[in-house]
């Protein structure tokens, strides 16, 4: 069974909340919610909007926010309220944070993009040398070494590989940066 992704571009979301960078989440409450019982003011215009919660990718954390839209509360991701906010259709993308961190939903921190495009913002990985996403140093059985470009084709993992052997060190390394770039754009 597929999972329900939540519609966002189709939910006036200013009725509830208003960005604003004085705010922790970069979101402020828009409207005013009372307890259970009528008393307590759980929440009011102002307020800041969203709680800390973690992300799927390592030690991230990501700002949540709870909201009654069809019926019944639910649990939003504010980076992408904000960006619906800002102009932005998001159903079926995802947000980019450009500086790596989850939690820092200034407008220009974020870009709606694909998932491809967004793992290759991701930290390098301690097998990439010098530091190019993409690029890994493996060696085989037979203890042959080789530079592999790795790369997304619309979803679907690829890898070539650039055998030192043959080609030399530096020239396999080069030759799997052009490729892989090549392959991208």
């Amino acid at each position: 069974a597929m999972i329900k992704q939540l519609d966002y571009d189709n939910v006036d979301w200013s009725q509830f909340f208003y960005y604003d960078t004085e705010s922790k989440s970069c979101l402020k409450w828009n409207i005013t919610r009372y307890s259970a019982y009528g008393k307590k003011l759980e929440i009011w215009p102002g307020k800041d909007a969203g709680t800390l919660s973690d992300v799927k990718n390592g030690d991230n954390k990501a700002w949540k926010v709870q909201v009654n839209i069809t019926g019944k509360h639910s649990q939003y991701a504010v980076h992408r309220i904000i960006s619906v906010l800002h102009g932005n259709k998001v159903n079926g993308s995802v947000i980019d944070h450009l500086n790596g961190v989850s939690a820092d939903n200034r407008i220009e921190n974020m870009r709606v993009t694909t998932q491809d495009i967004n793992s290759r913002n991701r930290k390098v990985s301690s097998n990439c040398p010098y530091g190019i996403q993409g690029i890994n140093f493996q060696q085989d059985r037979n203890g042959n070494a080789y530079f592999t470009a790795g790369y997304s084709n619309l979803g679907k993992k690829e890898k070539k590989c650039f055998p030192i052997k043959r080609l030399g060190y530096m020239e396999a390394f080069k030759q799997a940066a052009i490729y892989r770039q090549k392959m991208i754009d």
